[in-house]
């Protein structure tokens, strides 16, 4: 009932009389709001049963269409007597254009994900350290959104995509290894609905009219890690090397 209520009211703000002209692209944007998840991560067939959470975050100035942005998202519920507590940590590009008073964009984020470990089989005396399936997984998401402006400072943002995780069960001891089952799903849709926060107006930080900009020192770095033993960093899974490949963009703001 709740996002079809701020559906309702994005469509009254969209069809709104638009006060001014089109509003310049934004320096900063913050965000946060209702979070809806289509499945559970236990939701085996038969079993489906959404999470309710919330999402928040940022995305920073932008460069030809593209900003960097951070996602973070938290989910809570219970399926099949297990206890669903799950949070999302993701960055990625989002590319944005304007049409008309609102701004259209779509993302492409990346990161980790996390579950308490009894999110399988709340039964857990017989796995390790209690856990009855891994806590830790790579996360994907693919989606876009609109922004409708309520003021100078504010938006309602309506936001939809696809959502990828990879958690699996672990066996009981003594063998306490992850596998694969048949029907534990991998792929959500996710919608969000909330509100966007801008500082303050790009016109603010613009420079004068007819003043050049000054070139802004900036660097590109392409890093990445290979451990040389086994490491346990906020997951369970003793098993796993630790490899990571990154790229990282520094520039005066």
């Amino acid at each position: 009932m709740r996002i079809q209520i701020l559906l309702l009211l994005a469509l009254l703000c969209s069809s709104a009389p638009a006060g001014a002209q089109t509003q310049p692209p934004p320096p900063l944007q913050v965000y946060g709001g209702y979070s809806w998840l289509s499945n559970s991560f236990n939701g085996l067939p038969g079993a489906h049963h959404a999470l309710n959470g919330w999402n928040a975050g940022a995305a920073f100035p932008q460069w030809h269409h593209l900003r960097f942005r951070l996602d973070y998202s938290m989910y809570r519920g219970i399926n099949r007597g297990d206890p669903q507590h799950a949070f999302i940590i993701m960055g990625g590009p989002q590319f944005e254009t304007m049409l008309h008073r609102e701004r259209l964009y779509a993302f492409a984020l990346v990161g980790e994900g996390g579950l308490n470990g009894t999110w399988f089989d709340t039964a857990s005396s017989n796995y390790k350290h209690g856990n009855s399936g891994s806590i830790a997984s790579l996360a994907a998401s693919l989606g876009g959104g609109i922004d409708t402006p309520l003021n100078t400072h504010t938006a309602l943002r309506i936001e939809g995509g696809f959502l990828h995780t990879n958690f699996v069960p672990i066996m009981p001891l003594p063998s306490g290894a992850p596998y694969h089952l048949d029907g534990i799903p991998t792929y959500f849709g996710r919608l969000s609905a909330g509100l966007v926060w801008i500082p303050r107006p790009a016109s603010a930080i613009r420079s004068a009219a007819g003043t050049p900009a000054a070139p802004v020192d900036s660097e590109l770095v392409f890093e990445g890690i290979r451990s040389i033993g086994h490491f346990k960093i906020f997951a369970n899974s003793w098993w796993s090397y630790l490899t990571t490949a990154g790229v990282e963009y520094d520039r005066h703001s």
